[in-house]
């Protein structure tokens, strides 16, 4: 959440206060996977209603409207799960299942009565290990009385009725809390809690961890309770626990796959989120950077699942980020290039404003992945639940949202301010009444496989548009399904039944010893349709706890149940089952040994000792505001060819300006000799830009040529030689006196295209320095006896050609002449057939442009002929581009100040829109401001009304419609089918592609990798390719082979397959990181 002006409060809360506006919902049609209960149909009338006073209000505590949470359990023993709601300024309830989903209001006669404080996260768990479910419910928002804010703890006499003893027990925290988690940490059998609290004012004026913060009091951190034999004693400090930040929900899982339960906490605001990995020894060590390659920023509610039956569990959290285009641009704040920079430097992770959804890749590392999912963006969010909704044996995702008024409404921010400044201040009635408020509906994701999933609120009867928190999931009727209850704000709670027509059983867990309803136990079912895996972790979402069975699918008529207990032993249980509800116990299961772990087929070394790339400083967006990414730090390259004629290639790696590039020997056994240093120390000037080994003077070895690369020089062309540099036939090189000619270069390719027994080269050319989007020269070198030379007759031929990042010469059509590739950004794949040594205009070989990387030719389908491999972004970024929503590009001098401006826009409902919001767009051309004075009038303009047609009309205009990567297949006569590449190589940007037979088949499989991280910061930086072999199963048919997985999560440039030594390898490089050294199994 995001806090107004802290400068009005004084003013604002000196006035009367407003009245609640009420919302009304249309019943949903039966028909739908779930039915709204009336409350004359559940008899459940609890409303968590909220009234603001100029006493207590938002603007006094900010968290106000974050609602209550709901926990779900059979109190009192009946076999029925019951429901228990916490009120913020209402006393909590709790309702007895009746069956047949009719609920009792018992709250009064089970002496829950506390109407005097306000409750936030709700768990029901045996504290005192007898069997029955006791109650915790998290108190906050107290800002003077301590003894208000003191956790509750009712304990249960096995009837259903309660005692308080939170402070007996060792349990009444004294924080801000949020929501506790119980689990056991130490795994010596018994339950402990984690108790997770939130600051109470933000602090705007300073960039500083809180770790170092001269303000921080330990008594407003996370805490961490240890069960001593069923008293609790506080263990915060001695096991590293101690933070200050704003808590909104953790998740306990092992993270990093050592058998220990870890926590990952969720933070609000610019104190990024925790990841507390268990050290077995009692203490926890926070290493969120190690694990995910970033997070969100406004974290809030989050789950933990595994959503794609594989074993791993994925990590879900919410942010704030609206759906809409209008919304995003009234009520998101643009991020400050500065303090996001600023605050990596200070410790914190990359974090960006929209929901994450963590892959999980093995090994304990994720791969960020929402944009593919298609859910980064579901307005202001809470609760996060992943479970099996419609039961096809894929968990789905249900999202709460809403918030009471829309405090980042960045105008009614801006209207409150002149007013203040004005000397004419809104009073508080006024402002209160005057906010603006919309209500957004919660959001169902049908889990479709391959981790995409597709909104199904409206389908499965999940869409009413009212305001709500904590959400919570259990098979209520004993069906085999789930049903889900949502605690609104200012509306009473709503039970969702399913009517789902499929088949489940739920599973009931009864545990032993000090932990009787088996936390922490893991379950799989396996049938002939596969795997389904589920945690008992009651304690989810957003304050609330789910039910307490585990519900699983019934695709087939026999299936095995598998139980992992807390104690690490494993019972299995045969089928068939039928479809209502079930318990097991340890001793009604055949023991069994548990599962291993998956082991990754690799091992890769870091060989930083060797060569570590360093990029320069350079700011490209002090000169393009806004460029969509840095284009100062493409590199480094890397060639290799054999130099000394061992048999074996070695290497060239470029550098950055002001670091020296080096040549390497290679030997048959893998080591690594540095050579010629002394030359590539007075080289250091340029910015490398790619290099490629040839044998240009016919004299048997191989000689090197360089060129030039990056944005930081100005567009004089003499600031790019082509450099090159002859060998000795040793692998020792000598630089030519005069460079080639002069090219901002980034690919180079060789080849006697001509047949006259001597290698010609082209360059593409990558960019003109300062000026994105604007398409570069590319060359052609003719070999005229052993000299390179411009090649006159197709200079106009290669002139303009793009954004060029690949070129190859291969013959695609097979009649013996090597025909020309090329690519780039905002391009399609170019090829220039080669007629007996004249090449022709290039064309492309398929409809698709994109920002296409990488090259790779292999005959895919061996018919013969040469397919296409090409690398592209990936899927998984905010831009989704098709043929009918394009992503366009439009560069000039929009304003007529002499500056180069550039302009994304997208389409959406028939209009053409700017990616970028008022601000940002503002900071390019200023007078934006004047023509649009209000955020609201700049989400409804298009992008004509923006920029004007005359100006966009004679700007360099270019467009795209196709991120995916892809395979080209060769059909013959020119014609190429387009098949995409598995959906595992979509999630991040494919920039190298390596061909290696890795499973000794007889066919080439694909090793692709690469990473962009210099993005502007409003955009996610692209990191979700970690590195893969994509396995050749024949037929144009590739498959990801998890053992195979995530061995370069990095910001990889280049990789090079090391066949001629005994041992083959990967070599990669990367950006600001080392050489690597990767070995397949």
């Amino acid at each position: 959440m995001r806090l107004l002006f802290p400068v009005l409060i004084i003013y604002l809360i000196s006035c009367t206060p407003s009245k609640k506006k009420q919302g009304s919902v249309e019943p949903e049609p039966s028909s739908s996977l779930f039915k709204a209960l009336s409350v004359e149909e559940s008899g459940i009338r609890f409303s968590n209603d909220l009234r603001e006073t100029k006493e207590f209000n938002y603007l006094r505590y900010i968290y106000t409207y974050n609602g209550g949470g709901v926990a779900i359990g059979d109190v009192n023993g009946d076999g029925l799960e019951d429901i228990l709601f916490s009120g913020n300024q209402v006393p909590n309830s709790l309702y007895l299942n009746q069956g047949d989903l009719k609920f009792v209001d018992v709250t009064e006669s089970s002496g829950l009565i506390d109407g005097t404080s306000w409750c936030t996260g709700v768990n029901m768990i045996d504290i005192d290990a007898d069997g029955d479910l006791d109650l915790y419910i998290c108190r906050s928002a107290s800002l003077s009385d301590e003894s208000l804010r003191r956790n509750l703890l009712y304990i249960n006499d096995g009837k259903g009725t309660f005692k308080e003893q939170g402070a007996q027990f060792g349990l009444a925290d004294a924080g801000f809390s949020t929501q506790a988690y119980f689990f056991d940490y130490d795994q010596d059998g018994d339950l402990d809690c984690y108790v997770l609290n939130h600051l109470t004012k933000v602090k705007t004026d300073q960039v500083v961890h809180w770790s170092q913060d001269a303000s921080f009091d330990p008594a407003l951190s996370d805490r961490l309770y240890r069960n001593e034999g069923g008293q609790f004693t506080d263990v915060t400090e001695a096991s590293g626990i101690l933070n200050q930040c704003w808590g909104l929900s953790a998740c306990i899982d092992d993270f990093d796959q050592d058998g220990w339960p870890d926590i990952y906490v969720c933070n609000d605001f610019r104190e990024g989120d925790i990841l507390y990995i268990n050290q077995k020894d009692g203490t926890f060590r926070d290493d969120l950077n190690t694990h995910f390659s970033h997070t969100s920023f406004y974290s809030m509610g989050s789950d933990a699942a595994d959503l794609d039956n594989d074993g791993l569990y994925e990590l879900m959290v919410l942010d704030m980020a609206p759906k809409s285009h209008e919304r995003s641009k009234q009520n998101m704040a643009a991020m400050q290039r500065d303090a996001f920079w600023k605050m990596t430097e200070i410790g914190y992770h990359h974090q960006y404003m929209h929901n994450m959804l963590h892959w999980n890749i093995g090994n304990g590392r994720y791969s960020e992945i929402s944009q593919y999912a298609g859910m980064a963006n579901t307005d202001w969010s809470w609760s996060a639940l992943m479970a099996d909704l419609d039961l096809d044996g894929l968990k789905d995702i249900y999202v709460t949202n809403g918030i009471k008024k829309d405090v980042n409404d960045r105008d009614y921010k801006l209207l409150i301010e002149n007013r203040f400044r004005s000397g004419q201040p809104m009073g508080f009635q006024e402002v209160m009444q005057n906010w603006p408020s919309q209500r957004v509906a919660n959001i169902a994701y049908r889990n479709r496989g391959a981790m995409q999933f597709e909104e199904a609120r409206d389908s499965w009867g999940l869409n009413e548009a009212v305001t709500s928190h904590g959400a919570a999931y259990a098979d209520l009727d004993n069906d085999g399904d789930l049903d889900i209850v949502v605690n609104h704000m200012d509306r009473p709670a709503t039970v969702y039944e399913n009517h789902s027509q499929a088949k489940g059983v739920t599973i009931d867990l009864r545990g032993e010893g000090l932990n009787p309803f088996a936390i922490g136990a893991r379950l799989t079912y396996q049938d002939s349709v596969g795997l389904q895996i589920l945690t008992k972790q009651p304690t989810r979402g957003f304050q609330s706890s789910v039910g307490n069975g585990l519900t699983v699918a019934l695709r087939s008529t026999n299936g095995k149940i598998a139980v992992t207990w807390p104690d690490g032993t494993q019972t299995s249980y045969s089928g068939p089952f039928s479809p209502g509800r079930i318990t097991l116990s340890k001793a009604s299961g055949s023991e069994e040994d548990p599962p291993t772990l998956v082991i990754k087929n690799f091992s890769v070394y870091d060989m930083a000792s060797i060569h570590t790339h360093k990029e320069n400083p350079y700011d490209d967006y002090q000169r393009e505001v806004l460029i969509p990414q840095k284009m100062s730090g493409l590199g480094p390259c890397l060639a290799t060819g054999d130099l000394n004629g061992d048999g074996v290639d070695d290497l060239f790696i470029g550098a950055s300006k002001g670091q020296a590039a080096g040549t390497f020997l290679l030997s048959q056994n893998g080591n690594l000799t540095q050579i010629n240093e002394g030359l590539w120390k007075n080289e250091v000037e340029y910015e490398d830009g790619a290099g490629h080994f040839l044998d240009v003077d016919a004299d048997g070895d191989l000689d090197l040529m360089v060129t030039c690369g990056g944005n930081e020089e100005d567009s004089s062309i003499e600031d790019y030689p082509i450099r090159f540099y002859l060998n000795n036939g040793q692998g020792e090189f000598s630089k030519t006196s005069s460079p080639l000619g002069y090219l901002n270069s980034n690919s180079i390719t060789s080849s006697d295209y001509d047949q006259d027994g001597d290698v010609d080269v082209f360059l593409g050319g990558r960019q003109v320095a300062g000026r994105y989007g604007i398409n570069a020269h590319s060359l052609l070198l003719k070999n005229e006896s052993g000299t390179l030379n411009v090649d006159a007759n197709t200079e106009t031929l290669f002139a303009d050609l793009g954004m060029v990042t690949d070129v190859r010469f291969v013959d695609v059509n097979g009649d013996g002449w090597d025909d020309l590739l090329i690519t780039g950004e905002w391009m399609p794949i170019l090829l220039s057939i080669n007629e007996q040594g004249s090449l022709q205009a290039p064309r492309p070989i398929y409809p698709s442009t994109g920002w296409w990387y990488a090259l790779e030719t292999v005959d895919i389908d061996r018919d013969g002929d040469l397919d296409i491999v090409a690398g592209n972004l990936g899927q998984n970024n905010k831009f989704h581009p098709s043929s009918e929503k394009p992503l366009e590009l439009y560069v000039g001098d929009l304003n007529k100040d002499g500056s180069h401006d550039i302009v994304l826009a997208k389409s959406t409902s028939g209009r053409t829109i700017p990616v970028r919001g008022r601000d940002c767009s503002m900071d390019q051309i200023p007078e934006l401001g004047m023509k649009f004075p209000s955020y609201t009038s700049f989400s409804q303009a298009d992008l004509n009304t923006i920029y004007g047609y005359p100006n966009l009309s004679k700007a360099h205009h270019s467009s795209l419609d196709e991120f995916a990567s892809c395979m080209f297949i060769n059909k013959g006569n020119g014609e190429f089918e387009k098949v995409l590449l598995p959906w595992q190589a979509q999630l991040g940007p494919i920039l190298d592609i390596e061909l290696a037979d890795i499973d000794s088949d007889g066919l080439d499989d694909l090793i692709i990798a690469g990473g962009i991280y210099d993005v502007e910061n409003e955009t996610t930086r692209y990191d979700g390719q970690v590195g893969m072999v994509l396995f050749n199963r024949g037929e144009t048919r590739f498959e990801v082979d998890e053992h195979y997985l995530g061995f370069l999560p990095y910001p990889v440039k280049a990789l090079s397959w090391s066949s001629t030594t005994a041992t083959p390898f990967l070599l990669s490089v990367e950006n600001n990181g080392p050489l690597r050294r990767t070995e397949f199994e």
